[in-house]
């Protein structure tokens, strides 16, 4: 079973690991999306970024009203572009 601690760990090297990536991507390669159409790689840090704010956002409104049985799938994040 993974824990809390286990899970931010995951989280943290996963992190680590796309920065280092992204350190060998120069500025125009952020902007420049597959030539078969899709999302650049600016796009797709944008929307990890916009999901993240959503996702506090709703742990905050779970704290702050613990009988808030459910979220609409766009509150979630997963078709947030920023």
């Amino acid at each position: 079973m993974t824990t809390t601690v286990d899970g931010a760990a995951e989280v943290d090297a996963a992190l680590g690991r796309l920065s280092d990536a992204l350190a060998g991507i120069s500025d125009g390669d952020l902007h420049r999306a597959h030539t078969a159409g899709g999302w650049s790689v600016a796009g797709v840090i944008s929307h990890m970024n916009v999901c993240t704010l959503i996702w506090l956002g709703d742990m905050m409104r779970l704290i702050n009203d613990p009988d808030l049985r459910f979220f609409y799938r766009e509150e979630i994040g997963r078709d947030c572009i920023g």
